[in-house]
């Protein structure tokens, strides 16, 4: 019922009927007044006439009503809009005997006494004419509907007002938004994303690259890193959707410590660099599934110190923190000041909506109690360096 009531036309039509009934009872309210008032009129001056002429009160209750009902009968409706054809009014009782609450009830005043009259009010619905009268409510308003300027939705003001900041026209920007939304919805996310990102892009570029490449298809995933590359490489969309549609890697240059995810170059600083490399090593290789615990505060890690130190003689680490291995071992706050480090400057590249796909994940050690990490990538995402 609910996507026929939502075709604009079908739902004028209901509006209509609505309105007619309205006006249908409206009509019907506005002749009980009337009815009303013409009671009132005619039953002092015919009590007045029945008083003079000492007629018993049985024949005067029945004279009374039958020259107040001949009065009645006169009523005519006039207006041809009416949607009530005709109607019969019939005065009851003028005693103060209730009859039936649905009647017409005056209070009047004869002598001293006051008397209760009910009149029986009836009327036939002219129903050509109100379903006339529904068509014609049906038609002004579908007329008034199309012709009237339509209300633009949240989104349409979003894309207008970033196209026009952009610097395009009010009609190409609203041109462009009413294209998107009504025949490329799927592209509105990213647009709102990109916009999320608060990052200077042409949007007018943006809007009229997606109107050409509206079959593209973004998971939201994807659409957090199309939007991404554009911020790392402005307007250069068709690069950004190469990047987008790559799959989640992790590849690493140990010459220039830097790291490549998908198709992005992360400069990492030095140390950091081999502690990630350590981990990804030890990712790869599956020992513990890819978990390390945490040393114990009070006792260092001296096994897994050296391979520490032997990576970064071969490429060349900083001497500071060789020495700081051989010397103090491999220390719990070493490793976590450096996973902090790992993750500083990966999410000020990549933001924090992607960055922790690239991370690591944690958990306590039911043995030991204390928290063991590993990276979140998968062992075959991870591409390790080659050494001689």
């Amino acid at each position: 019922m609910y996507k026929y009531l939502n075709h604009p036309s079908i739902f004028l039509v209901v509006i209509s009927f609505m309105l007619s009934a309205a006006s249908f009872s409206a009509s019907q309210l506005g002749l009980q007044l009337f009815v009303k008032q013409k009671l009132i009129e005619n039953i002092r001056p015919k009590l007045q006439q029945t008083y003079y002429s000492q007629i018993d009160e049985l024949s005067m209750s029945e004279s009374i009503m039958e020259r107040i009902n001949a009065d009645l009968q006169k009523v005519q409706i006039s207006s041809p809009f009416e949607t009530i054809e005709a109607c019969s009014i019939e005065l009851v009782s003028l005693n103060d005997k209730l009859i039936k609450q649905e009647y017409i009830q005056i209070k009047w005043l004869f002598g001293n006494d006051w008397y209760l009259a009910q009149a029986k009010f009836d009327c036939q619905t002219n129903w050509p004419r109100l379903m006339l009268t529904s068509l014609i409510f049906a038609c002004l308003l579908l007329v008034i509907w199309l012709l009237a300027p339509k209300p633009r939705s949240k989104t349409q003001q979003i894309l207008i007002e970033q196209a026009l900041k952009a610097g395009s026209s009010t009609p190409e920007s609203q041109k462009i938004a009413q294209t998107i939304e009504a025949h490329y919805k799927h592209l509105i996310p990213i647009v709102n994303y990109c916009h999320q990102y608060n990052f200077k892009i042409d949007i007018r570029a943006l809007l009229l690259w997606l109107c050409e490449h509206h079959t593209i298809r973004l998971t939201e995933y994807q659409t957090h890193w199309f939007c991404r590359a554009l911020q790392l490489f402005p307007n250069e969309f068709d690069k950004a959707l190469t990047t987008a549609l790559l799959d989640d890697t992790l590849s690493f240059q140990p010459e220039t410590s830097t790291i490549v995810i998908r198709d992005i170059d992360i400069k990492l600083s030095k140390t950091p660099f081999y502690y990630l490399l350590w981990y990804a090593q030890y990712k790869a290789t599956n020992v513990n599934q890819g978990w390390f615990i945490n040393p114990a505060t009070d006792k260092p890690d001296t096994i897994h110190s050296h391979q520490i130190m032997n990576l970064m003689q071969r490429l060349n680490g900083h001497a500071k923190a060789i020495n700081e291995l051989e010397r103090n071992g491999l220390r719990a706050k070493t490793l976590d000041q450096n996973r902090n480090k790992i993750k500083d400057e990966i999410s000020a590249i990549l933001g924090d909506d992607i960055a922790p796909n690239f991370l690591f994940e944690f958990e306590r050690d039911m043995q030991t109690s204390r928290f063991r990490y590993r990276l979140k990538l998968k062992t075959q995402q991870i591409h390790l360096p080659k050494f001689d």
